[in-house]
């Protein structure tokens, strides 16, 4: 058996393990996409672009990842070393170092993937206004951009079911800074631009739709191959012993 049909086999359990998350994500990409067209229109997007940008980042960034069973994700294991108690079983076993890696990247694109793509079918199809605003070619390009914005930043997560030590104030105060960086980030571009992420990102997709999805695909492929970088190198440094 090849490494990668090994790791999608050891993938395939903790998809299984996860099958009330993924009916919850089902059931909440109709509420999101209710929520994206009917709530947040376009119209009231160019409106309030940054709370509309937030929304939209939280569903492709940290949504996916939060329906994951409490035993996958990251726990106090003792001392500083906050790590997922079944990365922890899975590293016990007779298995090759890069089956493992592969394992943790291919059981979470196996959810988050499907779960946007259902949340963006379902926000086309509901919306007669992103609809008449982008046709179906452009939304294609809309859809790739953020396809691959869940690959770039949701990599960190199955990358951080290796582990990490870090303390508890530490870990408040880098979330401080992330969260706050980014909501400064965005309140900077709207003022230079004056226009949201979403909605640069629908104009980019209208104006350079080749541009827009090779730059997309290829940021994608650096943060993919970053994390998994990040977890080789983290794998053998962390002690799950103490």
């Amino acid at each position: 058996m090849s490494e990668w049909k090994q790791a999608r086999w050891l993938a395939m359990f903790e998809v299984k393990a996860s099958l009330k998350g993924i009916i919850t994500l089902i059931a909440l990409s109709f509420g999101l996409a209710i929520f994206f067209t009917e709530v947040f229109s376009i119209t009231i997007m160019e409106d309030v672009p940054i709370v509309f940008d937030v929304f939209f980042l939280f569903t492709f960034w940290v949504l996916a990842a939060s329906f994951r069973p409490k035993e996958h994700q990251l726990k106090r294991m003792g001392g500083d070393i906050w790590v997922s108690p079944y990365f922890i079983m899975l590293n016990q076993l007779p298995v090759k170092k890069n089956v493992l890696v592969l394992s943790r990247f291919i059981s979470y694109f196996t959810i988050s993937i499907p779960f946007h793509i259902l949340v963006l079918i379902l926000i086309y199809t509901l919306s007669s206004e992103y609809r008449a605003y982008m046709p179906v070619g452009s939304y294609l390009v809309f859809s790739i951009i953020w396809l691959s914005f869940g690959v770039l930043c949701g990599s960190m997560f199955p990358a951080s079911d290796v582990g990490e030590k870090i303390s508890t104030l530490k870990a408040i105060v880098y979330s401080v800074l992330f969260y706050g960086g980014i909501l400064a980030v965005l309140i900077v571009i709207y003022y230079v631009f004056n226009k949201g992420i979403v909605e640069m990102t629908m104009y980019a997709a209208k104006e350079w739709p080749l541009p827009s999805i090779l730059i997309s695909i290829l940021l994608a492929a650096i943060g993919l191959l970053y994390y998994k970088g990040y977890v080789y190198k983290r794998i053998d440094k962390v002690d799950y012993l103490h």
